[in-house]
């Protein structure tokens, strides 16, 4: 199966309005980024789209609990019958190596069985049930109604370009939420191939509109509708701020925010760790091409073993196979884009420039670059102190914990962060002392279940929270009625 025969004839441009394909302007191809095949077209939706879209949605009722079930369930069958197709569409569009495309196509599959038992479990909870515990008999009945919000929006990256959208989209479902979406206008066939699939489950058509396009044409229209009661984001902190600006000046500044703004995270190696095992535990920095919110951004290593370390993780690195998305032996694929990639490869330069020693890799090719070791990096470097979102793995030497805390603690990203040591009480204080929205003990801080809480603090979040659960329970309205 090559790039090209995902889509050998790409559909005309479309948005996903009502339940099915609507007719859009073009908005340019959507291509590898590994060889510029064209893996489909970008339909561009115009303003009438999105008043249809936002008109169609808000407001719209949604089957009962146990039908939304359903529905997530019969397209989580589908994601498991068709995943090699699934997985194929992730990797021409986004250039996601195959292997870590079918591993995303499963956790999708999980993510809506998940949200299928979350909307069993909305509908059968006892909602009365936490208010009845009094110290005096009530004067009149009380019941407490879940009622989903009236319109949610959802905003989601290229980095997942299905597990992200159904992140969004299934916990919608699940609590009945209407809900418009905007992918990412990088990768957006997935998240449209998605819509089709839930519409074929038996999804209402106006429980979904997917609306695709130039981000900056469409945002600001969807979240300032003032019948907008939720917004979901997926991205960097600095775009995330300026939608919080914009639905405030669109008088939008009390609807509920939940961003995911991505990290910096840090693995804390220290002196009494299992050596070989932390070095395979670094190597999560090149998962995805380093194109994770949770991705390790830094390594911080105890000087004693650093030299070590450092061998160790240069060799394992040096094993992976980089390249085509397409070849299943394949370990890292490219970024995003060529423009991303020269920006890695500028960072990695600017870094050797300024002291730190490239160990392994630090070359490109078009959109690809070669997993990359760095040693002796500093905190004040562009690779270690914002979010690289590429395969690199800078190492800062470090004299003890307490170094780790506090450049872990300098920076406002807040999302992840892991430690190896083999002491379970050192592991509990520095996760502590940290404060990160998800951390590991002897594993890589990208590691997660589908229904967990998910977010960060500082820049990389408010504080609420993703995750099946969480998102679902987020979408739900609770509305306090008493008989007297």
């Amino acid at each position: 199966m090559s790039v090209a025969s995902v889509a050998a004839q790409p559909p005309s441009p479309y948005v996903w309005i009502g339940g099915r394909r609507v007719a859009a302007p073009a908005g340019g191809d959507v291509r590898s980024p590994f060889d510029g095949a064209v893996a489909g077209r970008l339909g561009r939706a115009t303003a009438q789209h999105v008043r249809t879209a936002l008109d169609g949605s808000a407001g719209s009722r949604a089957p009962a609990p146990a039908e939304r079930a359903a529905i997530l369930d019969r397209a989580a069958l589908h994601y498991e019958a068709q995943a090699d197709q699934a997985a194929a569409l992730i990797t021409a569009e986004a250039g996601i190596c195959l292997k870590h495309a079918r591993h995303e196509v499963r956790r999708a599959t999980e993510t809506l069985r998940a949200s299928a038992r979350e909307a069993r479990r909305i509908g059968a909870t006892d909602w009365e049930a936490p208010y009845l515990l009094q110290g005096h008999v009530p004067a009149a009945e009380l019941r407490v109604i879940p009622e989903p919000v009236t319109l949610a929006i959802a905003i989601t990256p290229f980095n997942h370009p299905l597990n992200q959208v159904v992140h969004k989209v299934a916990p919608a479902i699940a609590a009945g939420a209407p809900l418009v979406l905007k992918p990412s206008e990088k990768a957006p066939l997935s998240a449209l191939r998605l819509a089709e699939v839930l519409a074929e489950a038996g999804l209402p058509p106006d429980q979904l509109n997917v609306l695709t396009g130039p981000a900056a044409a469409l945002v600001k229209t969807l979240v300032t509708d003032s019948r907008v009661e939720l917004v979901s984001f997926t991205g960097s902190a600095g775009v995330g701020r300026a939608i919080a600006r914009t639905m405030a000046g669109g008088g939008n500044e009390l609807v509920r925010f939940v961003p995911e703004l991505g990290g910096n995270a840090a693995l804390a190696v220290l002196a009494d760790c299992d050596l070989e095992r932390a070095a395979r535990i670094a190597l999560a920095a090149f998962d995805n091409a380093g194109q994770r919110c949770t991705a390790i951004n830094r390594i911080l290593v105890e000087q004693p073993i650093a030299d070590r370390f450092v061998a160790a993780l240069a060799e394992l690195a040096a094993e992976l196979r980089y390249g085509d998305p397409l070849d299943p032996q394949t370990d890292v694929g490219p970024v995003i884009d060529e423009l991303s990639a020269r920006r890695i490869e500028r960072a990695i330069r600017v870094a050797t420039q300024d002291g730190a020693r490239l160990c392994l890799g630090g070359v490109r090719s078009g959109a690809v670059v070669a997993p990359t070791v760095l040693d002796h990096a500093t905190p004040q470097m562009e690779v270690t102190k914002r979010e690289l979102f590429g395969p690199v793995a800078p190492v800062i030497r470090v004299r003890c914990v307490e170094d780790c805390v506090r450049i872990v603690r300098a920076d406002r990203q807040r999302l992840a962060g892991a430690i190896a040591t083999s002491s379970e009480r050192t592991a509990i204080e520095y996760a502590q002392a940290i404060r990160v929205g998800q951390f590991s003990w002897n594993g890589p801080p990208g590691y997660r279940t589908e229904s967990a809480p998910f977010g960060g603090f500082g820049d990389s979040g408010n504080g609420e929270k993703e995750g099946v659960v969480h998102a679902a329970r987020s979408m739900l309205q609770l509305r306090t009625f008493y008989r007297h």
